[in-house]
């Protein structure tokens, strides 16, 4: 039997790497009020986990009682100045690359059955900045980022759509396709478009508190290349 052409989505921050803590909170705060003029005193209150970085635009202002229109010009604007300041952070001193990682991407890179695309919060510039620290933006050629959609539920049929016009004339849909991510929200963006999704703890959630969301594969990290391989193909017959 011909091998099945699979598409495996990947998040970023917390499944492939973790930024030092804080970091990237306080050039958040301080994009929007270089580009807002928005101070944001009660930073501290906004989540990140999981959120588009839209989203956690959005719950800045929300945050300071904010309620005004933003235009499509200012939020590029937000977008260039953020990618500069997170620049200086995107090395190896601030970014740790998480374990099995690099393994695992690149034995996927290597399977000619299976295509790799990203699925992520991060506004677009900032995602291949990030993955550039570890020289892993060349693996992931499309994907769906966060500064297109506030809900990332949203964001799989984008990816989808991408995937098909990059590997055509192979089709890609809710049976050959699944989510690697770290959050809750990674579980409900997945089952949302029922994708099946594979949950890893290496971020800010314990493996406990992300099997109580039922996904459909859970590990402790990316380490088992094998296994998780192994699981993710039996889940995709």
């Amino acid at each position: 039997m011909k091998p099945k052409q699979k598409l495996i989505l990947f998040d970023i921050d917390g499944t492939i790497l973790l930024l030092n803590s804080g970091i990237a909170r306080s050039l958040f705060v301080r994009a929007i009020d270089e580009i807002l003029h928005v101070p944001c005193t009660l930073s501290g209150n906004v989540s990140f986990a999981g959120k588009t970085d839209l989203s956690i635009l959005f719950d800045f202002l929300q945050a300071e009682g904010i309620d005004q229109t933003i235009d499509n010009t200012q939020i590029n604007r937000l977008w260039e100045r953020l990618t500069e300041l997170f620049g200086n952070y995107c090395t190896s001193e601030y970014i740790r690359l998480l374990p099995g990682v690099k393994e695992l991407i690149g034995t996927f890179q290597n399977d000619e059955h299976t295509t790799l695309g990203l699925l992520t919060g991060n506004f677009k510039s900032n995602a291949y900045l990030k993955l550039s620290a570890f020289n892993l933006h060349t693996y992931f050629p499309f994907g769906a980022f966060g500064c297109e959609r506030i809900n990332r539920s949203e964001l799989p049929p984008l990816a989808i759509e991408r995937a098909n016009q990059f590997k055509a004339p192979v089709y890609f849909n809710h049976r050959n396709t699944i989510i690697i991510g770290d959050s809750p929200l990674d579980i409900k963006c997945a089952k949302d478009n029922y994708l099946p999704v594979l949950c890893v703890a290496t971020g800010g959630f314990s493996y406990n508190q992300l099997a109580e969301l039922t996904p459909d594969l859970i590990f402790e990290n990316l380490e088992d290349t094998d296994t998780i391989i192994n699981s993710i193909n039996e889940l995709l017959l």
